[in-house]
């Protein structure tokens, strides 16, 4: 006989006294739990005295609550055991992190069996402590249907930029197929066109999210992964943007719906950079201008690489204080690989971006930062090596007279960045609204 999982553990927050309850669903991958939590630290203290708030969390995630717990300790926890899964392995770990990439897309699917033993806990709250509202990521979008058993409202919190968000609607609600110009031509290069999308914008197949790439009709994890995203791209009452007004004028039009919440706040931590050191050369040991270089722990730097670079620069394996470097005065351009944290980073230090988008939601994020006039492209893709000279090149003109022009609106958008989180800003008045809705209770 099967031995029945443990209940989830609850950590004590904020007992409730009969506020609204917010309850916060994250998706254990770090570009996405680190912005959903920036969200519940706002929630926590700007709208502390309208509501009460509860993270849900797997066991092997816990740890990472810790930091929010220390600043916010009104912030209540539901710990729930991992669910058992046959599309993943066992002991395959509890985060995107421990995972290898092929499996990246069955981890939505399978974390979506923690629907029931978290629905079974909200019943079993207090009256004074029911859950009035459900907030959750876009990949734990199956708390879409708990929200609506339970009666309580749901927000989706997307961490990518609102084009990312816009693009993703037609794209899963029209399931367009990879074009071919005849019947033996399977090349990634094939376009798809979105006409639906502001400034109809075509892409190549191989630019497609991996999760859509691989679909396949009628299959049972597939179609759930499918779904998951139609609940709250098509049926949601609001989506709350990792973005802000300035950045991306255009597309917010096309979720003007959506309050608008920035992850601005003043958190030190590592976002993996660029991809670490490639080419034979180092795009010439970077064109020899200084640098600070993070190269991710199973960097392998060329031979002789940091000895060359010591005289103008530093390299940093492993964590690396990103926010704080970013707004030293020195900084005048960021080598980053367009995940919407470290363009929102960037942008709120006003620095300017040499962009090398990798992956998921990196290409569009790459369109809004060159359409804000804020970015130089580089380099595309996760495995490509680009040329040693045409990366030299690129960083000499950034530094150069060509890339004044973009330093200079990068240092405008930091502005409008902080314009925007300030009292009667744009995201200040939306954060504000969203309180107001979550405290609403019908």
């Amino acid at each position: 006989m099967d031995t029945p999982p443990p209940p989830p553990e609850k950590r004590e927050g904020n007992d409730g006294n009969g506020m609204p309850h917010v309850l916060v669903v994250p998706f254990p991958a770090q570009g996405h739990m680190l912005a959903l939590l920036d969200l519940v630290a706002l929630l926590a203290t700007r709208g502390g005295a309208e509501l009460s708030v509860t993270v849900a969390i797997t066991a092997g995630n816990a740890p990472l609550l810790e930091p929010l717990l220390d600043a916010c300790p009104s912030v209540g926890v539901v710990t729930l055991p991992f669910p058992s899964s046959p599309l993943l392995p066992a002991c395959c770990g509890e985060n995107t992190r421990d995972l290898p990439f092929h499996l990246f897309r069955m981890f939505i699917p399978a974390l979506a069996e923690l629907r029931a033993p978290l629905l079974a806990w909200c019943k079993a709250q207090a009256p004074h402590q029911r859950v009035t509202a459900v907030v959750s990521d876009l990949f734990t979008r199956w708390a879409r249907p708990l929200a609506a058993e339970l009666g309580a409202r749901y927000v989706t919190f997307s961490p990518s930029s609102a084009l990312h968000v816009a693009f993703s609607r037609p794209l899963w609600r029209d399931m367009p197929q990879r074009p071919r110009a005849d019947a033996d031509d399977d090349d990634d290069e094939a376009v798809v066109t979105f006409p639906d999308v502001r400034g109809a914008h075509s892409f190549p197949w191989r630019r497609m999210p991996i999760t859509y790439r691989l679909h396949k009709v009628g299959d049972e994890p597939c179609e759930m992964i499918c779904q998951i995203y139609l609940w709250s791209l098509l049926d949601t009452e609001c989506v709350v943007l990792n973005s802000f007004a300035a950045l991306e004028p255009t597309y917010l039009d096309d979720c003007r719906s959506a309050p608008l919440v920035p992850r601005l706040r003043d958190a030190a931590r590592a976002v993996a950079v660029a991809g670490g050191v490639r080419g034979g050369r180092a795009g010439s040991e970077l064109g020899g201008h200084r640098v600070v270089w993070a190269a991710g722990t199973l960097t392998v730097l060329p031979e002789g690489f940091e000895a060359a670079t010591a005289s103008r620069g530093m390299v940093i394996c492993g964590w690396r204080p990103q926010v704080e470097i970013l707004r030293h005065r020195a900084v005048g351009w960021f080598l980053m690989h367009c995940g919407m944290n470290a363009v929102l980073e960037a942008d709120s230090a006003g620095v300017a971006m040499l962009t090398w988008s990798m992956g998921a939601d990196h290409f569009f994020n790459k369109i809004v930062v060159e359409e804000a006039g804020v970015a130089m492209h580089v380099a595309e893709g996760a495995d490509t090596v680009p040329d040693a000279g045409r990366m030299a090149e690129a960083i000499a003109a950034a530094v150069g007279d060509e890339g004044t022009a973009i330093r200079e609106r990068g240092v405008e958008l930091g502005r409008k960045a902080a314009a925007a989180v300030a009292e009667g800003g744009s995201s200040y008045m939306d954060f504000q609204e969203l309180v107001h809705m979550l405290a609403k209770v019908d």
